[in-house]
């Protein structure tokens, strides 16, 4: 019978350690990733949900008739609300992205050197996504950048983490499409 040698020995735990080690730092790519896709995921869920509301003419208190809309306050805290004639814009649901995703930048489509925010500001003006009622089509508003407004749709690009390539852009037109893209 033959046993293993010292030196094979050493080198399957130098391999085995190669190979931990490997996994150990992707680990941490993956929930980034994981954090990412999910951050995205739950703004376009979150977008849509405000649409269905709005064309189904779901009630907003006790009165139909209400128009939706997101109100993304910052670059990680979201809002649902709703706003009828005889109710007031209210919020219904807060969410939260988790970190460490976060909004990188809010860009007007078809206007030019339209940004809500850029990636390197620090602080984000909020942006309302207001959904019509039955309609479904979608208006921009960020009262400290008018052109939001006449943009033909908006673009919101979520990172991973501060510095990082990666990225999803959620991309809301006027009409109402709803779209994820990396």
């Amino acid at each position: 019978m033959r046993g293993f040698t010292l030196v094979e020995l050493l080198v399957v735990l130098a391999i085995m350690g190669i190979v931990g080690i490997t996994a150990y730092l992707n680990i941490g790519t993956f929930r980034e990733d994981a954090n990412l896709k999910s951050a995205a995921s739950d703004l376009q869920s979150y977008l849509r949900l405000a649409q269905a509301n709005a064309t189904t003419g779901l009630k907003c208190g006790a009165t139909g008739g209400s128009s939706w809309s997101l109100l993304i306050k910052d670059r990680t805290a979201i809002q649902l609300r709703c706003q009828t004639q005889a109710v007031a814009d209210s919020p219904i649901r807060e969410w939260t992205i988790k970190a460490p995703a976060q909004i990188d930048s809010i860009e007007g489509i078809g206007t030019l050197n339209c940004f809500s925010v850029k990636s390197d500001d620090v602080i984000i003006n909020p942006v309302t996504v207001t959904f019509s009622y039955l309609v479904g089509q979608a208006a921009f508003l960020d009262p400290q950048n008018q052109c939001l407004s006449e943009s033909t749709g908006i673009q919101i690009k979520i990172r991973k983490k501060t510095g990082s390539l990666d990225l999803k852009t959620i991309t809301v037109s006027k009409g109402g499409a709803i779209d994820v893209s990396k």
